[in-house]
């Protein structure tokens, strides 16, 4: 039971291989371990189970801190239009204490587009996007698509 699962595996790969054992051999060698793997494998499956439920806990915890990080960003942005808006109201550009300074500064030229479709082509990027599902579709009713096949996927372990 202590050896690692390719240790097993490698064992059993190399009893199958054996021309000069008897078959009453090979079947109570086997025997062992095939149970030595199944346990192996079991206890693998355990233990990724749990590193499954460890990663859901704490992603649960990401999103509430995710969530957590939102409010206060919020809460930050609301306090900040709160301020300039009193500070503009009574036309108070700064407030300089020993601890922090506080100005109202002018806003930076930034670019408004008024009308996108007027802009001429040299100032516009075209993204080519392959659709991946109409692709899918039509090789799977039968039309040839160049540059594109269909094709299985790895295989993969399902634990329940």
């Amino acid at each position: 039971m202590t050896d690692p699962l390719y240790q097993i595996a490698d064992d059993i790969q190399r009893l199958l291989e054996m021309d000069d054992i008897d078959d009453e051999t090979r079947s109570a060698t086997m025997e062992g371990l095939d149970y030595s793997m199944e346990q192996k494998v079991a206890s693998c499956g355990l233990y990724l189970q749990g590193l499954r439920a460890e990663a859901q806990m704490v992603e649960a915890e990401a999103e509430r801190l995710d969530n957590r990080v939102v409010a206060l960003n919020r809460k930050a942005h609301h306090l900040r239009a709160y301020m300039l808006f009193q500070m503009r109201r009574v036309n108070l550009d700064k407030v300089k204490t020993p601890l922090i300074t506080v100005s109202v500064q002018q806003g930076r030229m930034g670019i408004v587009i008024d009308d996108a479709a007027a802009i001429p082509d040299e100032f516009v990027k075209i993204e080519r996007k392959v659709m991946r599902t109409e692709i899918a579709r039509q090789l799977e009713s039968g039309n040839p698509i160049p540059g594109a096949h269909m094709a299985r996927g790895e295989s993969f372990l399902t634990i329940r």
